[in-house]
């Protein structure tokens, strides 16, 4: 099952910012699919409390009960 641009990129913004101390997320405009459409790719920056910040790259996909799963 497809999954959309925007549904992939709020689900990572979602996840990235509920992690301790992340202050804010920016994600990247371009959202790669992969797997043919089954799958998306989303990249991005966590910035956190301390002053640091972290690229990210997820894969994101649903899940067969339609929820959005994501591993980076």
């Amino acid at each position: 099952m497809p999954v959309p641009a925007e549904s992939a990129k709020a689900y990572v913004a979602r996840v990235m910012a509920s992690y301790r101390n992340c202050l804010r997320v920016e994600i990247d405009d371009v959202v790669a699919s992969v797997e043919d459409g089954s799958a998306m790719k989303v990249t991005g920056r966590a910035f956190y409390s301390d002053g640091s910040e972290t690229a990210f790259e997820w894969d994101v996909w649903r899940l067969e009960d339609g929820e959005l799963y994501g591993e980076w």
